[in-house]
């Protein structure tokens, strides 16, 4: 009989894992389309380190990011050997990146299945499965699922989680070994050793053989062969821990920057930010990529004093509630633990809701052993409004994944939502810019700077703004605003290849070579010179071959360069080598598909073709750069070169280049008026 009831049970779990990853790909199948966004650009569509292998050791170093500069000294192999995978196998479509994070996602909820199971032998099965659900299908989680970069909240989840299952399940060796993958994954796997601790703590309270009654572990090996078991496991986990940071200390070194809070502001501004989640779990709105929290300096100040104080409470109650209700205690104790990393970390973005992910596994536990009577006593009642909650957390996660589906639309919500926040102002001008809505730009960027109280928001803000100018052809505030950014120590990148640009428009050669020469002595490795000094060599001094060059040592150091590509593609325009021509430009659009030039140049290289697919590019184009009357004016003569000319739609653009201000041919006028007089269109 017992044999009969193991494989009833084994068959149910093999039953809800299945539901589970159906109900995973349910949930985010939407947002399989949805493009990088924020950090995504430096950690994987501009990251060298992931598309070139003899880079590895970069990332073994503790640098997560090639662009523009070697940065970002996190130590994150494993991490990055998943974005490196996604890349080989896929490139930048960022469809096998969310597959990736949904897969883990998954993971993550069996992994929780499992553990309520193994921490609560008595709970009833329906309510776990309920749990987990909430878990898979809450709407705070979607922007660890979604947003990309947050991958490895994802991956030291699941370890951390497995190690500590192991654990409790006497796996010693195991264990550790995945207590080293969530370090390599990322800094906060160094909370298991403090989960472990809590555990034993609490339940060594509740019974004398660590098994209270509101936590049955009968599994619970590790401590069969008694203590010494136990402190082996310890010591594995000290040496592990030991070597991690002396691999961190010895290999590489922190970068030198000036931190941005005191520690005792973090603290305060973290103990808000934990009951700002809490917020969020119970009423999950607004969700936004980076929240605009404020900051605190003083214990006096009403929100940080009661945050503070609330701390303390959650930590006695803690240690008041660890005899009578472990399963409670011990929730409440992985929810501050997982925290903790954010207390010491002084970090960009005090409030990210993907860092909710780990620690909310501690609320997961808190609802089970909270519920657990309800259910029981009420659960025919219970069943209604906890599917009410899940189908409306499901139909949450759509919307927000369709929010994520648009750059555009995800940073306009953005900015609507947190209107104090720089970032999505900055974020939003961008998308603006690639719309051709260049003044609707200039007032995000002109709002973003008034609101940018850190240095890099400055940085970004005034080189948009100087991009703006140069739209607008106004090159002196362009340059002012450049030349402010170049006295801070070292100009940041960019800022002398800009100035160039601007120069050489202006007709100032020189000067445009001596801010080229500048940005390649400061920044070697960043493709951007390479690709504006090739340009320079083609338009300039008809040097194809020296340009091809500079435009293949760009893509050496970005194989996804999109302007290394248009590059490559103006070199074979030149040669005459049109089917090699198209397909560098088009490669360049693929990579870039805002990229006014490209579609430009395509369209030219297809009108000299007879392609009708010119008539796509140049209306592209056109609608990437409103006042681009070159463009008009070869849709116009391609119009009228048909075999069959359209003199109608000819004269159409025409007319609209010469409102945009560019000189049409008056033969050519003529030509398309006199026939549009032989049609009677005239």
């Amino acid at each position: 009989m017992n044999s009969m009831n193991f494989f009833q049970k084994e068959n149910r779990d093999h039953i809800v894992i299945v539901f589970l990853i159906f109900y995973a790909v349910l949930l985010y199948s939407s947002s399989l389309q949805a493009p990088f966004y924020f950090d995504d650009s430096h950690m994987i569509a501009n990251n060298l380190f992931i598309k070139n292998p003899r880079y590895l050791i970069w990332i073994l170093k503790g640098y997560v990011t090639s662009f523009t500069i070697a940065k970002g000294m996190m130590l994150r192999p494993l991490l990055m050997v998943t974005f490196a995978a996604n890349y080989w196998t896929g490139g930048l479509n960022p469809v096998g990146y969310h597959i990736f994070n949904i897969l883990f996602h998954f993971l993550c909820a069996v992994f929780l299945y499992l553990f309520l199971k193994f921490l609560k032998k008595d709970a009833p099965a329906g309510l776990i499965f309920l749990i987990t659900l909430l878990f898979l299908a809450h709407p705070l989680n979607t922007e660890a699922v979604t947003y990309l970069s947050s991958r490895s909240d994802l991956m030291v989840t699941l370890f951390i989680g497995l190690a500590f299952l192991l654990y409790l399940k006497g796996k010693a060796v195991a264990a550790v070994l995945c207590y080293l993958c969530s370090l390599l994954t990322k800094e906060t796997g160094l909370c298991l050793p403090l989960l472990a601790l809590a555990y034993d703590f609490i339940f060594a309270s509740s019974a004398a053989d660590c098994r209270g009654p509101t936590a049955v572990s009968p599994g619970r090996d590790v401590l069969k062969s008694g203590k010494e078991k136990k402190w082996y496991f310890y010591a594995f986990l000290v040496l592990t821990t030991v070597l991690y940071l002396f691999y961190k200390k010895t290999f590489f070194a922190e970068p030198l920057s000036t931190p941005l809070r005191s520690y005792y502001s973090n603290i305060l501004i973290q103990s808000a930010v934990t009951f700002f989640y809490l917020k969020l779990f119970f009423w999950p709105h607004p969700l936004i990529l980076v929240h605009n929290f404020p900051e605190f300096n003083n214990i006096l100040d009403p929100i940080a004093f009661l945050s503070f104080l609330g701390i303390v409470v959650l930590v006695i109650l803690i240690f008041a509630a660890r005899k009578e209700y472990p399963l409670f205690s011990f929730g409440l104790a992985w929810y501050l633990i997982c925290l903790l990393p954010k207390f010491y970390a002084r970090l960009n973005y005090t409030a990210c809701e993907h860092h909710f992910y780990l620690p909310s596994l501690g609320i997961y536990i808190i609802l089970l052993a909270v519920l657990q009577k309800l259910y029981v006593k009420y659960k025919r009642y219970f069943l209604y409004p906890a599917a009410g909650i899940i189908i409306i957390c499901t139909l949450l996660v759509w919307l927000r994944n369709y929010e994520w589906s648009d750059e555009f639309r995800f940073w306009k919500l953005t900015a609507l939502r947190e209107p104090l926040s720089s970032n999505a102002h900055s974020q939003l001008g961008v998308e603006y810019i690639r719309r051709g809505f260049v003044d609707e730009a200039k007032g995000e960027f002109e709002t973003a700077l008034r609101l940018s109280d850190k240095l890099p928001s400055i940085i970004n803000n005034k080189g948009n703004l100087a991009g703006i100018y140069r739209r607008k052809k106004d090159y002196t505030k362009a340059i002012s605003l450049l030349n402010e950014l170049t006295k801070i120590y070292p100009a940041p990148p960019r800022v002398y290849e800009n100035m160039g640009i601007i120069y050489m428009e202006m007709g100032r050669e020189s000067e445009a070579l001596r801010a080229w020469v500048k940005e390649l002595r400061n920044y070697p490795q960043s493709p951007g010179i390479y690709v504006m000094l090739g340009l320079y060599e083609l338009d300039h001094k008809k040097n194809v071959d020296r340009a091809q060059k500079l435009f293949q040592e760009a893509l050496r150091l970005e194989p996804d360069d999109y302007l290394g590509y248009y590059g490559l593609g103006r070199v074979e325009d030149n040669r005459g080598n049109i089917a090699q021509a198209v397909a560098y430009y088009t490669k360049s659009i693929f990579l870039a598909p805002y990229f006014f030039d490209a579609h430009y140049a395509l369209g030219f290289v297809y009108s000299r073709m007879g392609d009708l697919r010119a008539i796509e590019e140049f209306k592209t184009a056109i609608k990437l750069d409103p006042s681009a009357g070159r463009v008009y004016n070869d849709l116009a003569v391609f119009y009228a070169s048909l075999k069959e000319p359209d003199w109608l739609s000819a004269n159409v653009y025409a007319q609209k280049a010469k409102l945009s201000g560019y000189s049409v041919s008056g033969e050519f006028l003529e030509i398309v008026d006199k026939n549009l007089k032989k049609q009677n269109l005239r």
